[in-house]
């Protein structure tokens, strides 16, 4: 039986991982397993920076076959975004650092092209053109957060990951100015802090794929706005 949950009006609820053991975990689903290219976006607030040279934000099976991570350790405070190609991590960074304020942050990869991008607050960042390949499948859960015990610590308000699509520079502004309709086509993971049930300890997928999450010691915080880029808490 699918379940349908519906969000609040405002992007006012976020994901707290106190950077010590609390994550997400997803099991692992056809729909996460994209081969022809992908696109990944979230909503990321970082309170605290970890002693560790980085800290997963998104993971498929840990070092698997994409991967987002903060480079906590490094004075930029970069974004580096990896997809797994052949055997080939194909790892790009962002230029601009996220911190204690709201970054709305974007990753595609283009298996035909070999495009790698990344967007941050709407906008693409930086680029990089690779040998054009398809994505590897690996086995294993998603997480966000967590992965191989490297735990970021702050808030997330939103991811959405796109299988086997693309999205441009419009789509990816599209997404950042309408939280509660993003796109539709392609899209196999919605999770949002206000479809999150802590009595349950699940966070439900809205894209209609049932890729619901199982949070471990994750906290769900109300905040008195809408969520902004570049809003401070």
């Amino acid at each position: 039986m699918s379940i349908v949950r519906t969000v609040q009006p405002l992007l006012n609820k976020a994901m707290y991982f106190d950077g010590m053991n609390a994550y997400i975990s997803i099991p692992d689903s056809p729909s996460l397993n994209p081969r022809t290219s992908i696109t990944i976006a979230l909503w990321v607030y970082q309170a605290r920076r970890n002693p560790y040279d980085w800290t997963f934000l998104v993971a498929k099976a840990g070092w698997g076959s994409y991967h987002i991570i903060s480079e906590d350790r490094w004075p930029s405070n970069q974004v580096g975004f990896t997809v797994r190609v052949r055997g080939t991590d194909y790892r790009l960074r962002t230029s601009k650092a996220i911190g204690s304020y709201w970054s709305f942050l974007a990753f595609t990869y283009d298996g035909f092209t070999g495009e790698q991008k990344t967007y941050f607050n709407g906008y693409i960042d930086t680029s990089a053109s690779r040998t054009p390949g398809f994505i590897d499948t690996v086995a294993g859960s998603l997480y966000i957060t967590g992965a191989k015990s490297y735990y970021f610590c702050g808030y997330m308000a939103q991811i959405l990951i796109y299988k086997d699509r693309v999205l441009n520079e419009q789509e990816i502004r599209s997404l950042m100015n309408n939280p509660n309709n993003p796109i539709r086509d392609s899209l196999v993971l919605w999770l949002d802090a206000r479809a999150c049930d802590v009595s349950k300890n699940i966070c439900y997928d809205l894209s209609g794929n049932n890729n619901h999450g199982t949070m471990y010691n994750v906290s769900i915080v109300t905040l008195s706005n809408q969520i902004a880029p570049g809003m401070v808490m």
